[in-house]
This record gives structure tokens, C-alpha cells and sequence, in this order.
């Protein structure tokens, strides 16, 4: 599975996307043919592992997000009909966890953000 970076070249500052791949044997810059030899296995595997878990995380913090919007929707819906008591599940719980489903959306969101590979050559 090829993992797309963004590279930078010394020579010309020529900032571009580079496909890293376990087959690379060297990095050519595109505007000015700068070579330099490419990433070894365990260099691409941990990208490709960090890659994963931030993809894992950012859909993480989509369906926490999801289920947050989904109870705010329905404590809303029920505020505004009036049916519910102020002592009940709705007027407390609803509230609460649509809080704890936006912690828990920015965290993962972070989380599937934090990191990124920029490689200079």
C-alpha cells in the first residue's frame, strides 16, 4: 500500500507529494532531478502503522461525533415538545452525553491528526 507524503528539496525548495512505497530506491525531486536514496523498510512500515492508526482514529471521532449530534438532536427535540420531566433520563443524560461524545470526538480528532512525515532530501 503506497502512503503519500510531502517532500521538500533542498536543492530547489520544490515542495511536492512523494508516494512512499516498500519498492523506492531513491527519491527524485521533479522540477530539479535532486536524487537521494529512498526510505528502508522499517522507515515505510512505521509510517504506514502511524498511517492506520490515524485513519482508525479519525473514524473514531466521526461516530463519537455522530452519536454527540444525535443525543443534542434528541434532548432538543424533546425540549421543545415539552414532554419530558426535568428529573428524567432526557433533561439530564442527553445533555451529558452529547458533552462526553464531543470530548471524545476532539481527543480522537487529535488523535487522527497529530502526526505527519515531511521529508527534506
Amino acid at each position: 500500500m503506497a502512503l503519500t507524503i510531502m517532500a521538500t528539496c533542498s536543492e530547489c525548495r520544490t515542495y511536492f507529494p512523494l508516494d512512499v512505497d516498500f519498492d523506492m530506491k531513491e527519491i527524485v525531486c521533479p522540477a530539479c532531478g535532486h536524487a537521494q536514496t529512498g526510505f528502508t523498510e522499517g522507515d515505510v512500515e512505521t509510517m504506514q502503522r502511524v498511517a492506520a492508526s490515524q485513519r482508525k482514529s479519525s473514524i473514531a471521532s466521526l461516530v463519537a461525533f455522530g452519536i454527540g449530534m444525535v443525543a443534542f438532536l434528541a434532548f432538543a427535540a424533546c425540549s421543545w415538545s415539552g414532554e419530558y420531566d426535568e428529573d428524567s433520563l432526557v433533561s439530564v443524560g442527553l445533555p451529558v452525553l452529547s458533552v462526553i461524545a464531543a470530548i471524545v470526538a476532539l481527543v480522537f480528532g487529535y488523535l487522527g491528526s497529530a502526526k505527519r512525515f515531511i521529508c527534506e532530501f
